[in-house]
């Protein structure tokens, strides 16, 4: 049956995360974005993402988790993660995802402007993302917003 192969994989995927996170002492969410970024690079969907989250709560909140730059391309990924600590695959909420890259998005519009790098403390990862994003903003040209969209194993739109 497809779903418990599919749960198999995701076993071997999660004990990964579990002895990645136990052997470097980072927290699980870090080894699983390094683990993303990996394959992200090795897939050819982005250059090396470098692990940063950045993240503040509540309605105007705004979340990344990882980000790669090239000057010389001009090319800006941002990269916003659903990280759950379980052992059991879950599903994906279409409407949840909606608010994850809104969230991302708003980190992007947030950190073209000066008076939100100047507010942040800077020796957080939302100041080191951001400062950079507002320091390279002029050499950046304009691209529609496309979210990567990496299909689930399983999404319902409730």
């Amino acid at each position: 049956m497809p779903s418990d192969n599919l749960q198999d994989l995701y076993d071997e995927f999660w004990e990964d995360i579990l002895l990645d996170a136990q052997t470097t002492g980072e927290l699980q969410a870090t080894a699983f974005f390094e683990k993303y970024a990996a394959i992200a690079a090795e897939n050819g969907d982005c250059g090396d993402l470098e692990c940063s989250h950045a993240r503040k709560e509540g309605s105007n909140g705004y979340q990344i988790d990882g980000y790669a730059l090239d000057v010389e391309q001009r090319e800006l990924v941002l990269a916003v993660s659903d990280f759950r600590s379980s052992d059991e695959l879950q599903s994906l909420n279409l409407s949840n995802l909606s608010v994850l890259f809104r969230r991302g998005e708003r980190f992007l519009e947030n950190s073209l402007k000066s008076d939100f790098v100047s507010q942040l403390e800077e020796t957080s990862d939302d100041f080191q993302v951001a400062h950079l994003i507002h320091a390279n903003a002029d050499r950046a040209e304009p691209v529609p917003w496309e979210p990567l969209r990496v299909p689930a194993p399983r999404a319902s739109s409730r």
